[in-house]
């Protein structure tokens, strides 16, 4: 009778951690196809952008004088990242990070990823707030 408990006992966990350790296997395997399907759509929007983007320079508007200044949201990876940035009348545009938020890129339509990639200027610390609110909600 002993001898028949412990063995059943014996069984049982092997089973669960067996069951566990399967669960375990299948969900990293799939974690990790899904990190290279949105790390490949990530870096094919990053190569579109690189060949249809023109330069920094371009994006910013030209209707700007002198020294005003802007808020600039790009994607890098997981993170939206949050630039304050200065036209000065230099060459080159002055960015200053401030913050990043995560987000999901599977959530994201490819035209906005795109976008995101590129740069997107926000004039007003309300249309910065405006957007943000659409990917934090």
């Amino acid at each position: 009778m002993y001898k028949k408990l412990v063995k059943s006992i014996i069984i049982c966990v092997s089973v669960v951690f067996f069951t566990l350790m399967i669960g375990y296997i299948t969900y990293f395997a799939t974690v990790n196809v899904i990190n290279r399907s949105v790390t490949k759509n990530l870096n094919s929007a990053e190569a579109v952008a690189s060949q249809t983007t023109p330069g920094m320079q371009e994006a910013i508007p030209s209707s700007t004088p002198g020294n005003e200044q802007y808020y600039l949201a790009r994607l890098n990876g997981n993170s939206i990242e949050i630039y304050l940035c200065s036209n000065t009348d230099s060459a080159k545009a002055a960015e200053k990070f401030l913050y990043s938020f995560k987000v999901y890129a599977s959530d994201i339509p490819d035209d906005d990823i795109l976008n995101l990639t590129r740069g997107i200027i926000f004039k007003t610390k309300e249309e910065l707030a405006s957007f943000e609110e659409d990917y934090n909600s």
